[in-house]
């Protein structure tokens, strides 16, 4: 201000005052530093939130697709990122370019639960990511698992199923939502039969998942009156 002078608001201290600051190496960055800070604020300013209402539909039990909403207006790619068996391992699936807002994923296993989110980035930031949703790759409710290390039954349930273990230590059990989300941990499973309450569930469609120290299992329970 005291120089008098008309200056960029980037300017350089030689510029208003007897004075060789910023220095010779830096002052001719000047023009490129102002450009990026212009670009940037171009983009900045445009609408950027992350992507929002993502769902997921089991297609068959080794496909599934996600849809989501685009609320940016100047993103370059989406990310999308998924765990397996439960929401706290999330790995990078893949990209999708700008305005893409579905994504098909081939890689899922049979019998498997699997959870997603999706944000939106560009050159310069990334978006949250998009509320997380959860899905089972079980095609069918079953009456008794036969075969299997651990079984459920009966089912359809109405105030109980009964848990029987034939394999180490169960590490958690869980009952999720058709939607995927985790609507109670049981507490305490550690014994080769147990009893999991659910009365206070709606009847409808659900997943039991189970996590043991050598395998993870996951059924498709129906809660009837």
């Amino acid at each position: 201000t005291s120089s008098g002078l008309e200056l960029d608001r980037i300017s350089g201290h030689r510029q208003g005052c007897n004075t060789a600051c910023p220095g010779d190496e830096f002052f001719p960055l000047f023009p490129n530093l102002r450009n990026a800070v212009n670009d940037y604020i171009d983009n900045s300013c445009d609408e950027f939130e992350a992507p929002t209402n993502l769902s997921a539909t089991l297609i068959d039990e080794m496909t599934v697709e996600l849809e989501w909403q685009d609320n940016s207006q100047n993103e370059t790619d989406f990310i999308i990122e998924r765990s397996k068996w439960n929401n706290s391992n999330f790995e990078e699936l893949a990209t999708v370019s700008d305005n893409i807002t579905n994504y098909i994923d081939q890689t899922v296993l049979p019998n498997a639960a699997y959870f997603y989110r999706v944000k939106a980035t560009n050159d310069f930031e990334s978006t949250d990511y998009s509320n997380q949703v959860g899905i089972a790759t079980v095609l069918s409710v079953i009456n008794e698992q036969e075969n299997q290390a651990i079984k459920i039954f009966p089912n359809p349930a109405r105030e109980t199923i009964n848990l029987s273990n034939q394999t180490n230590k169960i590490k958690s059990v869980q009952l999720i939502s058709s939607f995927g989300v985790i609507l109670k941990n049981f507490k305490n499973i550690n014994s080769l039969n147990a009893q999991l309450n659910i009365a206070e569930f709606s009847p409808g469609s659900y997943f039991i998942l189970i996590n043991s120290a050598s395998v993870n299992s996951i059924y498709s329970v129906e809660i009837i009156n």
